[in-house]
């Protein structure tokens, strides 16, 4: 966590989680309002370290406990399309080495026979 919730010269942001800066914003309420400007904000900041922006929405009971389902982040577009593009090649070369690992295993498996 930010000290001060980024409001301090040189701390920004909210959360710094490894590649990522977050603005976090919380509500009892059952609906939050979404601002242009904490995205915009987060995002300059966020550019200025060198870092991925995110805005994390946390729906919490009246207590500040978090709500069952009710933690979500908010990526950019870009960001989304980067996350996905490297899911899938990741995934795709998975499959790629399984299926050559049971290739080979089928290989070896016959010259044993």
């Amino acid at each position: 966590m930010t000290p001060a919730s980024g409001a301090l010269d040189g701390a920004k942001g909210d959360m710094a989680i490894g590649n990522w800066l977050l603005e976090n914003k919380s509500t009892v309420n059952e609906s939050v309002s979404l601002k242009l400007d904490w995205l915009l904000k987060i995002a300059q900041e966020a550019l200025e370290k060198g870092k991925n922006p995110g805005l994390c929405i946390q729906f919490t009971h009246k207590a500040g406990g978090p709500r069952k389902g009710g933690s979500w982040v908010m990526i950019s577009e870009a960001a989304f399309k980067e996350l996905q593009s490297e899911i899938e090649q990741w995934e795709s070369g998975a499959l790629v080495r399984g299926w050559r690992e049971i290739r080979e295993d089928k290989i070896t498996s016959k010259g044993k026979r």
